[in-house]
């Protein structure tokens, strides 16, 4: 794996700007048409401005480092205790802890995760699933209004990183301290320490950069944010209101939802099964979006190559979608209001009413249900 660094001479912290600098002296440096010039190292120091340039590629790409160097120190490991030569001794390793948490719903009414590297599963708080954990510090009397008011979260992950988050109660909630992790923060510049992460809003939990697995339940019918999450998120049937960004290579797949609100860039994925309301969604880059339900209002922005498709019933439709977006209703839409700008393709199955809204610079939609494309003025 070629380390982009390594090309314009530089280290993972550096700033944009050294990158640029840097960039600018090697290009006019190795320049193909400059005396001594390099083909081949030109080549190579214009991908790496172009991989580290990019915010988002860049977060993709320090997320493969890291992959990588963490493979070679272990095959280097495995061949020095096979050489049979005298090694350094081997640190202690690094175990696995899980940890317990029950916590009362916040104030705010609502279930925020955020800044975390790892893989997250979320499903309905039920009288059947609550823990004896809970069950000892909350009481016995009422199990389905536990249910109803109990957030528990199992957190399971390297034993260093799981001991740094223990919980403790501030005025306003509960508080996770902590280092937050240097690849989360340089992807997403967030402010402050874990120890602020509760506010009268809501829960948010921040943690550091090693993955770690997060399985949570809470109460039906709650709003949840989930933002700046490094990993794949899994809900269950939550019949919630779901606030969620996501990045690079990340999945989302989603039971019963009553509303959702999306932004999706990078090579993010999101499949939601259900969902019975209103539907905002964002999808830039080569982000895919996979809808269905009982869509009452879908309003899309479509970019890039971004795709959205939605397999069920859309009762008003507003989409602008451009630059090679496309996004594409199988089934029956009501009201549809499109603009559709150079490159934007829009396909629909139905539509009960006239087609609204513009085509510009090659834009396109397209009504299966007339079979032939509908240009706007």
């Amino acid at each position: 794996m070629i380390n982009h660094y390594e090309v314009l001479g530089l280290g993972q912290s550096a700033s944009p700007e050294e990158i640029k600098t840097a960039y600018r002296q090697l290009a006019k440096l190795h320049h193909p048409d400059r005396d001594g010039g390099n083909a081949e190292r030109f080549a190579r120091i214009q991908q790496a401005y172009e991989v580290l340039s990019d915010q988002g590629r860049r977060e993709a790409f320090d997320l493969d480092l890291l992959h990588t160097q963490r493979a070679r120190t272990r095959t280097r490991a495995r061949r020095e205790r096979g050489s049979g030569g005298r090694t350094a001794p081997r640190a202690a390793p690094r175990t696995e802890l899980t940890r317990l948490i029950s916590l009362a719903l916040p104030r705010g009414g609502r279930f925020q995760l955020q800044g975390l590297m790892g893989s997250v599963t979320i499903n309905p708080t039920t009288p059947e699933n609550l823990w004896e954990t809970t069950l000892k510090k909350f009481g016995r009397a009422d199990l389905a209004q536990l249910a109803e008011s109990v957030i528990q979260l199992k957190l399971v992950g390297q034993r260093e990183v799981v001991e740094a988050l223990y919980p403790h109660p501030t005025e306003t909630g509960i508080a996770f301290p902590g280092p937050q992790g240097r690849l989360v923060q340089q992807a997403f510049a967030r402010e402050g320490a874990l120890g602020g992460a509760w506010g009268a809003a809501g829960f948010r939990l921040g943690l550091a950069p090693q993955p770690l697995q997060v399985i949570a339940t809470v109460p039906r019918g709650i709003t949840l944010h989930l933002e700046e999450i490094l990993g794949n998120l899994t809900l269950g049937e939550l019949g919630a209101e779901l606030v969620c960004t996501l990045h690079h290579r990340n999945e989302l797949r989603a039971g019963h939802l009553t509303r959702a609100r999306l932004t999706l860039t990078g090579n993010a994925m999101a499949y939601l099964a259900r969902v019975e309301g209103d539907v905002d969604v964002v999808a830039v880059d080569a982000a895919k979006v996979l809808l269905d339900g009982a869509i009452v209002r879908l309003r899309a922005q479509v970019e890039n190559q971004g795709h959205v498709e939605v397999l069920c019933p859309v009762t008003q439709l507003q989409a602008t979608v451009r630059g090679r977006g496309f996004l594409h209703v199988k089934a029956a839409v009501r009201e549809a209001t499109c603009d559709v700008h150079t490159g934007g393709y829009v396909r629909l199955a139905e539509l009960a009413t006239p087609l609204q809204g513009r085509c510009t610079g090659g834009g396109l939609v397209d009504v299966l249900a007339a079979r032939r494309p509908r240009s706007m003025a």
